[in-house]
């Protein structure tokens, strides 16, 4: 389930990334796609409304724009090309969300 669907996301993402024009508001509408599903495939999908949690929002949103960000930085085409890690500031959101997705299955397991 997509969550940061909208032209307000779109924006704030351009936004993050200072980016003026509208010229790439398709690839970057896939990037933030790309970078939501990641994510939720990498802690878990939305139960119990998750990812809607206000202890949760900021991260998710923080997690998918620095994805986002990084594919578009690195955009190139599919050749012998250097290879750039996916950065940091996505990594460790990934593992505190999967920590607080934990505890909230956990949460809702014992009642």
């Amino acid at each position: 389930m997509l969550l940061l669907n909208t032209d307000e996301d779109l924006n704030s993402l351009k936004d993050t990334l200072r980016i003026l024009t509208d010229e790439d508001d398709s690839i970057l509408r896939n990037y933030l796609n790309t970078a939501e599903v990641s994510l939720q495939t990498a802690v878990g999908k939305d139960f119990n409304g998750f990812y809607s949690n206000d202890d949760v929002k900021t991260l998710y949103r923080t997690a998918c724009y620095a994805l986002a960000g990084t594919l578009y930085t690195y955009r190139v085409s599919v050749t012998d090309s250097a290879q750039y890690p996916v950065n940091s500031t996505y990594d460790s959101i990934v593992g505190a969300l999967r920590g607080m997705y934990l505890q909230a299955e956990s949460e809702a397991e014992n009642g």
